[in-house]
């Protein structure tokens, strides 16, 4: 009978109705979410009870049977009855805290397991996250013969393209990268990085070719990218680009060319610093200055004297900075400047640079005099 009244209630007011309804739902959400978090409890305590038993065994194991082909067989047999799960993320906590020939060894375990197969195959899902998960766990186990299939997901954009990017500096070729490039935005330090990162692991042979179609790169901020990176690992192949670099329309590349010239001391790199060292561009002027320390001759001299002088107080002090590392005619030209010049900007610089050379201790001043006994401070122990 109360039954029926409720049900009565129920019907005759439907305010009520629909708040039955929506407790019920709740009820249900609840319920569903409490089980889902209990089982999710559950397997994750198995997974954890998984791993540290692999961990107490195999995991032990595994670094005295590296590089034993014997033992990593041995090893392979009985890693093979942990799950992929288990493998791939006790593997990779050793490979993140491991680098060379063992870090090699270990992504050679791994693609003997079948793991990195099954990560390809990830590839292929319709989940982003899947692909993106296969893509940080390939950047470190894939080979040059998995080039193409890494470099052919680069067209999905974002997150994506950026993995892929710096997987394809490692595994790839310079036809990978330039074809990756070719529309590449740097619009942030965000999309800069990875062309960094994708162009500083190129093989040397490769780079090299990379460099070689510097010239047809479109974009100015690849432009300073290459020859930045390039200029510290293959710094003779940058010869053929320097003066195109010096005479691009973009102030960036402009300065990559001095610092490119500040790595090599020649003739060709004075004469492109000297040039630069009058650009338009104070930013320029202040790295080309900069670049000069290394180029300790008269020529020098004279440019970073006259450039004590300069309108930018950045310039300015590299200068004077460049003459400080030009040994004792440098700090000869300073002081001739601060006793003579009318410039009080261009003193000001020179009095900087050789008043820090005035304080700097020197070994004979921190030396203890003869016969003085060294003295412990208080609360060290003599050794």
């Amino acid at each position: 009978m109360g039954d029926a009244t409720l049900w009565d209630r129920l019907g005759d007011e439907p305010l009520l109705g629909a708040l039955a309804v929506i407790i019920a739902g709740l009820v249900v959400v609840i319920g569903g979410i409490l089980t889902w978090l209990v089982l999710r409890s559950l397997w994750d305590a198995r997974l954890t009870r998984a791993r540290d038993a692999f961990w107490r065994g195999l995991g032990r194991e595994l670094v005295g049977a590296m590089g034993d082909a014997e033992r990593e067989a041995a090893w392979l047999v009985r890693a093979r009855v942990h799950s992929d799960d288990v493998l791939r993320h006790c593997i990779g906590e050793y490979m993140t805290r491991t680098s060379g020939a063992y870090r090699e060894g270990l992504a050679r375990l791994y693609r003997s397991l079948g793991l990195l197969d099954a990560d390809l195959a990830e590839l292929a899902s319709r989940r982003w996250r899947v692909r993106m998960r296969a893509l940080r766990r390939l950047a470190g186990v894939v080979t040059t013969d998995h080039r193409d299939r890494i470099a052919t997901l680069a067209g999905e954009g974002g997150e994506i393209r950026l993995l892929v990017a710096q997987i394809v500096g490692r595994i790839g070729r310079a036809e990978d990268v330039i074809t990756l490039l070719k529309g590449w935005k740097v619009t942030s330090r965000l999309t800069e990085y990875p062309v960094h990162v994708m162009v500083g692991a190129l093989p040397i042979p490769e780079l090299r070719r990379l460099v070689a179609t510097w010239a047809e790169i479109d974009s100015a901020d690849i432009q300073r990218i290459v020859l930045s990176e390039a200029s510290q690992r293959v710094p003779s192949a940058c010869w053929a680009m320097l003066p195109a670099a010096a005479a691009h329309p973009s102030k960036e590349v402009r300065i990559a060319a001095c610092r490119a010239a500040s790595h090599m001391t020649s003739e060709i790199t004075l004469n492109l610093l000297l040039s630069l060292a009058e650009d338009d561009a104070w930013e320029v002027r202040a790295q080309a200055v900069k670049g000069l320390a290394p180029h300790k001759n008269s020529a020098a001299d004279d440019v970073l004297v006259a450039a004590l002088s300069d309108r930018n107080f950045w310039v300015r002090q590299n200068a004077a900075a460049s003459l400080g590392r030009h040994g004792a005619v440098g700090v000869a030209r300073l002081r001739e400047v601060l006793d003579r010049s009318t410039d009080r900007y261009a003193r000001d610089a020179a009095e900087h640079v050789l008043t820090d050379f005035s304080t700097a201790p020197t070994a004979a001043a921190l030396a203890p005099a003869a016969g003085a006994e060294a003295t412990v401070p208080v609360g060290v122990e003599a050794a």
